[in-house]
């Protein structure tokens, strides 16, 4: 990871987009302020009215049909829509932070409706079954056959909710639980001829299903996009395997301390 920060160029080949995005927007914010004196408002024109203009000018566009929305607009339009209070809008815009969790957020339901069609008459029946039996797998190839527990750990599944896909994965024969060869107290898990069949089956959809996830990115941009990615697990991870039993209070005060660890 420290080797592709350093890569310069990559970074470079956005540039143009980057530049063109923001004279359009110089733009849309002279077309914007003469709207504002025709209207004959003597007092300077605010970012806040700005951002309700543009949400406007988007539901024109989309009443027209016009497929082609343009990044800034739809981005504002994202900000305004959901800096709404008691019905109206507020002039409250969302920050940076929001805007993360927000568009992770919806990134999370469009995967989720595209791996579910996906999935439509798989033996595989949901992601989290999927997610299991390729945590399996991999354990398998790195490891050795792991036991649920460690299934269920490298997934981020709690014990209970992995409890019962796990049931179900066995009751589907695609997993079978057998005892450690070395301590027989001890239960491992492994696929079944028919469960590699099927996950290789389901792995081939979601293949497809991840490529319409990945949308338009070029190469470079799916790479940054990893790379800032493995930057947030890094720093999740850490706070969900040690502190996540702990109050919301008692999160932030790790979180912070992170951030600041990360600072100095």
């Amino acid at each position: 990871m420290q080797g592709f920060a350093m890569e310069t160029p990559m970074m470079d080949t956005s540039q143009p987009d980057r530049y063109e995005n923001i004279l359009h927007l110089i733009t849309l914010w002279q077309d914007f302020e003469k709207e504002h004196e025709r209207t004959g408002e003597n007092r300077q024109a605010r970012l806040e009215e700005f951002s309700v203009w543009m949400q406007q000018r988007l539901q024109e566009r989309r009443k027209n049909n016009d497929s082609t929305t343009d990044p800034i607009q739809h981005a504002m339009a994202i900000r305004t829509a959901l800096a709404v209070d008691n019905g109206t809008i507020s002039h409250q815009p969302t920050d940076a932070d929001g805007m993360i969790s927000i568009l992770l957020g919806r990134m999370g339901r469009y995967a989720k409706l595209y791996t579910k069609k996906a999935l439509d008459g798989q033996l595989v029946a949901s992601i989290d079954e999927f997610v299991l039996l390729a945590a399996i797998i991999q354990y398998e190839r790195t490891q050795g056959e792991p036991t649920k527990s460690e299934v269920y750990s490298a997934t981020l599944t709690e014990t209970t909710t992995g409890s019962e896909i796990m049931r179900r994965l066995e009751k589907s024969g695609l997993v079978e639980e057998y005892a450690d060869t070395k301590d027989k107290r001890m239960k491992r898990v492994r696929l079944t001829p028919r469960g590699k069949e099927a996950f290789f089956q389901t792995a081939q959809q979601m293949g497809a299903a991840s490529h319409i996830i990945a949308g338009s990115l070029t190469n470079a941009q799916k790479e940054e996009f990893i790379y800032l990615l493995t930057l947030l697990d890094t720093f999740h991870s850490k706070i969900y395997t040690e502190h996540r039993t702990e109050s919301f209070t008692d999160i932030e005060v790790h979180a912070t301390g992170q951030r600041e660890h990360k600072i100095s």
